[in-house]
């Protein structure tokens, strides 16, 4: 993960394995790792503690720790937007994401997020049924 050259101070990734666990008695007897690391979810109240265990191949291993944040993201409120029905049959088409994202974004980077649209908010904070 993006700490693992910070845990294992400079030495060789190729001699030293580094595991995660979520507490230290899970660490110290190399037991529950967590085994997806890349894509731990956040389960506990934020800040989380997370204990690192860098092992040699013999067998030697020290544990170090790191805290992790979780934060929930606030998407900007955009403008009421008016459009004109120019054929008069009661529909118009409008692309969301150009008319949108970036109010929604409110200078957050795009990279950084998935948005999509939703009908009904109950669906929006589920993430069903996504508009096209």
């Amino acid at each position: 993960t993006e700490n693992d050259d910070d845990l294992l101070g400079g030495q060789d990734p190729a001699l030293f394995f580094v595991k995660y666990y979520e507490t230290l008695q899970d660490a110290q007897d190399d037991t529950n790792v967590i085994l997806v690391p890349t894509g731990y979810f956040i389960s506990q109240p934020s800040p989380q503690t997370i204990y690192a265990r860098v092992e040699s191949p013999e067998g030697c291993f020290a544990i170090d720790t790191f805290k992790i944040f979780f934060t929930r993201v606030q998407a900007g409120q955009p403008e009421g937007i008016e459009v004109c029905d120019n054929d008069g049959d009661g529909f118009t088409a409008i692309d969301l994401p150009l008319t949108f994202d970036s109010e929604v974004l409110d200078g957050e980077p795009a990279a950084d997020y998935l948005i999509t649209y939703h009908n009904d908010p109950v669906e929006a904070t589920t993430g069903a049924n996504a508009l096209p």
